[in-house]
């Protein structure tokens, strides 16, 4: 049989026959999964969807763990915010207290005379107090070197006629060198 011979008894009756059924069967198969898959059923022979949704779920596991532990960085940083402020506000409060004092032992009937020893003794007790807590302020380096104990602080004699060490008085600046915090 030649090749054309062939061709025309294929495209003989019978064998279209075979050729439109066939072609109709696959159609059908066609048309029945897809309706199949409309209705939910799902056909997964190597478990490629249970992989997915393992996959799935661990990643929303770990999105909540690391939503979790950007909350709790932004709620300790809001924790470092607050005391801070906190911080400032002492600070501001205490030397908002020490200038109205200052004002007012300036502005004192006696201030302009010596001070007893009594007093002067706990005035540097205080002094060398306020330097163990906090040893970055300006003149407290030097209390600390002087072997008199801080006696050079606060001077016996007229007040007026000294000026505060650190500027115009009244002022929490920190030692030079120092942290700058208190």
């Amino acid at each position: 049989m030649t090749p054309p011979q062939l061709l025309i008894g294929l495209l003989s009756g019978r064998t279209l026959h075979w050729l439109a059924g066939g072609l109709l069967a696959l159609a059908l198969a066609a048309a029945v999964v897809s309706l199949a898959g409309n209705l939910g059923l799902r056909w997964d022979p190597f478990g490629g969807q249970a992989r997915r949704l393992a996959r799935a779920e661990a990643d929303a596991v770990r999105a909540r763990e690391s939503a979790a532990r950007a909350a709790a960085v932004l709620e300790a940083e809001r924790g470092l915010v607050r005391q801070a402020a906190a911080a400032a506000a002492r600070t501001i409060a205490a030397v908002d207290g020490v200038q109205r004092l200052e004002l007012l032992a300036r502005g004192a009937p006696d201030a302009s005379q010596p001070l007893p020893p009594d007093r002067l003794a706990r005035l540097r007790a205080h002094d060398r107090e306020l330097c163990g807590l906090a040893p970055a302020l300006e003149g407290c380096a030097a209390a600390a070197d002087d072997p008199a104990g801080g006696a050079a602080a606060l001077p016996a004699g007229d007040p007026a006629a000294r000026r505060h060490p650190g500027g115009s008085g009244g002022e929490l600046r920190p030692a030079r060198g120092g942290s700058g915090s208190l």
